[in-house]
């Protein structure tokens, strides 16, 4: 696995480090989360949307 790895090697020197974001988050894996998130921009109800 492409992150197994570098994750490993930063672990072991103490460097590995975690952000907890609080905000809105939502992949875009697959074509269904694409529409999902395109039908939020267009309908005014994307929460990263800026007015």
């Amino acid at each position: 696995m492409l992150e197994r790895s570098p994750l490993e090697t930063l672990a072991k020197a103490g460097q590995l480090m975690a952000f907890h974001h609080a905000g809105y988050w939502q992949c875009m894996d697959t074509l269904r989360d694409k529409h999902t998130l395109e039908e939020l921009w267009n309908q005014n109800k994307a929460p990263w949307k800026f007015n």
